[in-house]
């Protein structure tokens, strides 16, 4: 009798996990996707060096945009259907200045930095969103943008 007891629960555990599980994956249709932590560089006329903007980008399925949200709160937003083209970029550059005045052990050290290029069109007319995504979210990111627009991105990694 304890045996069955105890496999009735188990077996009750068990299909109360496995609905939880099912219910995390899925997303409704009206339902956003927010990742911090994302950089927008912004081209100023009269500037060599972009702006940076930190924010969070956005994936709204329900109105079928990727948005990309400033800590100021301005807004760019892409359709889905206007992206033309995905690219991740990953780089390495040593880290000179943190060897050269904490410790020479970081001098072998490189810090790694994740891109992302969102080609689009707007009018017929070429457009570009780059972004600098988090080392914890860009694979989220990244897996996110391949299922919503239903394009393939582009890889390019630095050695």
């Amino acid at each position: 009798m304890k045996r069955l007891s105890t496999l009735i629960l188990v077996l009750a555990l068990a299909i109360c996990s496995t609905a939880k599980a099912e219910k995390k994956r899925t997303l409704k249709a009206e339902e956003k996707l927010t990742f911090k932590k994302v950089e927008y560089f912004k081209l100023v006329e009269g500037k060599d060096k972009p702006e940076k903007i930190k924010g969070e980008l956005i994936f709204d399925s329900g109105k079928q945009t990727i948005s990309f949200l400033s800590e100021k709160k301005e807004k760019i937003d892409v359709n889905y259907a206007d992206v033309t083209e995905l690219i991740y970029e990953k780089t390495k550059k040593p880290r000179y200045a943190l060897g050269l005045i904490f410790a020479w052990p970081l001098l072998f050290t490189k810090s790694k930095s994740h891109y992302l290029t969102i080609n689009y069109k707007v009018e017929e007319k070429g457009q570009y969103m780059l972004l600098k995504m988090d080392k914890r979210n860009y694979q989220m990111i990244i897996a996110t943008i391949e299922a919503e627009t239903g394009k393939k991105v582009e890889r390019i990694v630095d050695d």
